[in-house]
């Protein structure tokens, strides 16, 4: 079925101008009189030079002009959709990266904290041999020392410690909210990937519409 447009005719109009106005070449008036869809109008006026105001003259919607910008429309609308594709694979591997390298990076930090925690439980263990190993004062004294700097040193372990992870927390927290916001713009990409989707659907539609004969 051809979409069709009404037109009310006025003062001083005949077929031919009423035609070439929509679109459509002059020579065509009497193809599209003739159609299906002005059977109304031809039993009104069966003859096409003498017709009057108020008439409604059916014309079809689509010339080849609103065809050729169709066309137009859905070329743009493909150019977009593969845009918004090309960025979804690339967002797509940007979150794959930054969730491996978080990933790692907190590994590898966890790591040197457990190194650094059992070299404090390896000086905890010596601390308490040479506090063992106390028989007199000399020795007493000399453990004594030995045992003050392996706390020092200890004391000093946990300090690294405790700020390394407040760096890997940190550093954690920042990711993720790094990772959530490029997850948002995934989110943003796929809905304008699938809006315009549908409005290349519908433009195809359109056209397939327009492409049938108009007369």
């Amino acid at each position: 079925m051809v979409d069709t447009v009404n037109y009310r005719v006025r003062r001083g109009d005949n077929l031919q101008n009423i035609v070439q106005s929509a679109g459509f070449p002059r020579r065509d008036w009497r193809r599209i009189y003739d159609a299906p869809y002005n059977r109304s109008f031809r039993r009104r006026r069966p003859d096409p030079d003498h017709i009057e105001p108020g008439d409604i003259f059916v014309l079809p919607r689509y010339n080849q002009k609103d065809i050729a910008q169709i066309v137009k429309q859905i070329e743009t609308v493909k150019s977009r959709v593969s845009r918004i594709t090309r960025g979804i694979t690339e967002t797509e591997r940007a979150i794959n990266n930054m969730e491996s390298t978080m990933a790692r990076r907190q590994e590898v930090s966890n790591e040197h904290i457990r190194e650094l925690r059992q070299r404090v439980d390896h000086l905890e263990s010596l601390v308490m041999e040479a506090t063992d190993a106390c028989e007199d004062e000399w020795s007493c004294m000399g453990g004594g020392l030995a045992a003050q700097s392996m706390i020092d040193e200890q004391r000093g372990l946990e300090r690294q410690i405790r700020g390394m992870e407040r760096q890997r927390d940190y550093a954690v927290d920042k990711a993720t909210r790094d990772l959530r916001g490029v997850r948002q713009s995934l989110q943003r990409l796929r809905r304008a990937q699938a809006n315009a989707n549908a409005e290349l659907q519908r433009l195809h539609g359109t056209h397939r519409r327009a492409m049938r004969s108009p007369y």
